[in-house]
């Protein structure tokens, strides 16, 4: 899929880049990699988090969210209101094979 397909028609699509925790560059940081920061909303994983199937952790403040990857489903929410999670489900979903992608890299480490 180029550039100019899929998610990136949408707007959905993104190039993220952040420092690790030594300031440099990075696509993880060890400890907990965020993946994407979209609106204000930061999109991560836990390093080592069992067994659990493909799913992706979101906060904003004190707002948390957790989604299922494989279908993208709501988990868990504390403190987004309806509206919110329903915009972050249209991100997740059209944001979920970069997600998946990620996850798989990060289980590989």
């Amino acid at each position: 899929m180029g550039a100019n397909e899929g998610p990136a028609a949408s707007g959905l699509w993104f190039v993220v880049q952040y420092p690790n925790a030594d300031g440099e560059e990075s696509c993880f940081d060890a400890e907990v990699p965020t993946v994407a920061r979209i609106e204000g909303v930061r999109f991560f994983f836990f390093s080592n988090e069992g067994h659990e199937p493909p799913h992706v952790h979101v906060e904003a403040g004190e707002k948390y969210a957790k989604f299922w990857l494989e279908p993208v489903a709501l988990a868990r929410s504390v403190g987004f209101p309806a509206y919110e999670i329903g915009r972050l489900r249209t991100v997740v979903s059209g944001n979920a094979q970069l997600f998946k992608d990620k996850w798989n890299e990060h289980s590989k480490i």
